[in-house]
């Protein structure tokens, strides 16, 4: 820098007829050519020299820069790719399972239909007697129910004839009192006439046991009721000439 700034100025130096003791030439001094030229191409030279340098050095930072990225680039489609490939490869993978595990799954559910289908034959006979069983059963049910009801109503019977025998006995004790107190001296009369009281007496204790046995038994068959009601009938009809007999013989002589 110091000898670019001291090459724009003039070197100084003394001309002929200057010096000292120097005579003049008789010639015109020839016209000087001017000495300022050569520094000022120098100066370009160094600025275009610099300038070349520097866009040199631009050019190799450039050219720096751009290498370094395509290498980035090279390096971002190497790994794009590779992974692109390990998409690909698990993409596959991933569908293959799926296919396996549709396949898998079409074979459960094929073998789950065709147990439902065997377990469904198996069961529909059973299912059919099953259901037949309970029909028979209802109907079994609705005559026991039906037969329940006669022997409910056949022991209502039962018991209404007993109550009407327990008023006949009842009606029977009190004639017999007025007839201790209106013949004490028919002693013998009177202790048959008691006797046959106390037959009543044990006839209706048996009479209250059989309806008693007859409540017991309610699911017993109306046939059997029946049957207990005309014996209960028929003993009726027995103490009621009794009776009338007894009557007959105190009414007479």
């Amino acid at each position: 820098m110091n000898d670019e700034r001291f090459e724009k100025f003039e070197p100084l130096y003394a001309e002929p007829d200057e010096r000292p003791g120097g005579r003049a030439s008789g010639r015109a001094p020839a016209a000087r050519q001017p000495r300022g030229g050569g520094g000022g191409w120098r100066l370009l030279a160094l600025v275009a020299l610099l300038a070349a340098a520097g866009l040199g050095w631009f050019s190799w930072q450039q050219q720096q820069g751009l290498e370094e990225l395509d290498r980035q680039f090279t390096e971002l489609r190497a790994r794009l790719d590779s992974t692109g490939e390990t998409l690909s490869e698990s993409g596959a993978s991933l569908a293959s399972r799926l296919e396996a595990q549709d396949a898998k799954l079409d074979t459960h559910w094929s073998e789950i239909k065709k147990l439902w289908g065997v377990a469904n034959d198996r069961n529909r006979s059973a299912i059919e007697e099953q259901g037949k069983g309970l029909a028979a059963l209802e109907g079994e049910l609705k005559r026991l129910e039906q037969d329940l009801k006669g022997a409910r109503a056949s022991a209502r019977e039962a018991a209404e004839a007993a109550a009407a025998a327990k008023s006949q006995v009842a009606g029977l004790a009190a004639g017999v009192e007025a007839l201790k107190r209106e013949r004490l001296a028919e002693s013998a009369a009177l202790e048959e006439l008691q006797g046959q009281v106390r037959q009543a007496r044990t006839g209706v204790g048996a009479l209250e046991g059989q309806v008693r046995e007859l409540r017991d038994s309610v699911a017993r068959s109306s046939a059997e009721n029946r049957k207990a009601l005309a014996s209960i009938d028929t003993f009726r009809r027995e103490t009621n000439l009794q009776l009338q007999a007894i009557r007959e013989q105190l009414s007479g002589p």
